[in-house]
């Protein structure tokens, strides 16, 4: 992800050069990426990964956080990671929904931090998760 700042109402913007996520090209991966912005001026940017079935983990949740207006990101932080099971289930999500699904979601909360949202495949069905992360500055 590319992240760009307008400090003037979108009259000028800056250069184009921050990317968010691992950085590395891998052209089975299907990507889905949500921003959300808090209280203190943090942007979050959820990234939801899942490539093509390794045997091991196949899909992953991180975030990654800017402190300083999208200028550079932390490191991002492992929220979660899951297995490409292969129940019958399992084999009609990954066909269908390459990313298992569309319900994602990543929103601030009041105390500063990110409530995250997303879908994975859990023992051959198909749940929505949901926890709070990222840095806390109360």
């Amino acid at each position: 992800m590319v992240v760009t700042t307008s400090s003037d109402g979108g009259e000028n913007w800056t250069r184009p050069s921050i990317v968010v996520g691992s950085g590395r090209v891998d052209t089975d991966a299907r990507r889905v990426m949500t921003v959300a912005v808090n209280n203190n001026g943090v942007a979050g940017v959820m990234v939801v990964e899942r490539r093509a079935d390794t045997g091991n983990v196949c899909l992953e949740v991180d975030l990654s956080e800017s402190v300083d207006g999208g200028k550079t990101f932390q490191v991002p932080q492992r929220v979660s990671s899951s297995i490409c099971g292969s129940s019958s289930n399992d084999q009609m999500a990954r066909r269908r929904f390459p990313t298992y699904g569309d319900y994602y979601g990543l929103v601030a909360t009041p105390d500063s931090r990110f409530r995250l949202m997303w879908p994975e495949m859990r023992g051959g069905t198909s749940v929505l998760l949901t926890t709070t992360a990222g840095i806390s500055t109360r």
